[in-house]
């Protein structure tokens, strides 16, 4: 009998370890949200019409050979953003507002490391440094018409969410990639806008019903001193409060 139970223990230390990792699988919680629903609390409210979304991202970095100076900086970025279905607010059909705002800390490698005699090279390493501060971006209105097959985009607009963007390009964690090609703030004229700075504009898109062909044109205000377009170079407008024409 003894020696019957001594055989049988490694065929069931065996079966346990098999069915933990299928009990884990259907135990484990899950949930859309990383903090859970608050209760029930964060369901509801997308229920009413208003969602939410905090986001965070670091950049340590070193210069460790070439260059000018040896030496680590970091930068981080806080995005927090909200989304009103006014439809489920204020009964205005197939309308949302997207409120979207960023805060920037630390330091460019670039610049304090890389290059500090030139004031940084002309293609950043850490594309989230730019305008280290508290900046309020998108203040967008959406509607949708024609079957959601014709977007309408108008507020405070970031050119860069519509153009001059690929998910490929931050595959690459050089700015002169992500999150737009940093050569067309030297090449345009007027600046282009790119997150966390935003402008006054318009776009129109317009998906065909087989949705193989889009159609996309928009105009935004513009800024020839180029003081607005680029992150790192905050301007007059440094928190994004300041909504005049040409600011």
């Amino acid at each position: 009998m003894t020696h019957r139970t001594q055989a049988d223990l490694p065929v069931l230390a065996l079966a346990v370890a098999l069915a933990a990792p299928a009990a884990l699988a259907t135990d484990y919680p899950s949930s859309d949200y990383l903090t859970g629903s608050w209760g029930g609390a964060r369901d509801r409210w997308r229920e009413q019409g208003v969602r939410f979304n905090l986001d965070y991202a670091s950049e340590p970095m070193a210069n460790v050979s070439g260059g000018e100076v040896k030496g680590g900086t970091y930068a981080d970025n806080i995005g927090l953003d909200f989304t009103f279905d006014l439809q489920r607010i204020l009964g205005i059909p197939s309308t949302t507002l997207l409120i979207k705002g960023s805060k920037r800390d630390g330091l460019s490698v670039s610049e304090r490391f890389i290059a500090p005699s030139e004031g940084g090279n002309a293609f950043p390493v850490q594309e989230l440094y730019g305008g280290q501060n508290a900046k309020l971006a998108n203040v967008q209105f959406n509607t949708r018409l024609l079957d959601d097959r014709l977007d309408l985009a108008y507020g405070r607009l970031i050119a860069n969410d519509d153009f001059l963007r690929s998910d490929l390009y931050c595959q690459f964690l050089n700015n002169a990639f992500c999150g737009s090609p940093k050569p067309v703030f030297y090449q345009n004229p007027f600046t282009f806008s790119a997150y966390p700075v935003a402008a006054w504009g318009a776009r129109v898109r317009y998906d065909t019903e087989s949705r193989v062909w889009t159609l996309q044109l928009a105009v935004y205000d513009g800024d020839i001193e180029g003081k607005r377009g680029d992150p790192a170079s905050p301007g007059h407008n440094a928190h994004g409060t300041s909504w005049g024409w040409g600011d």
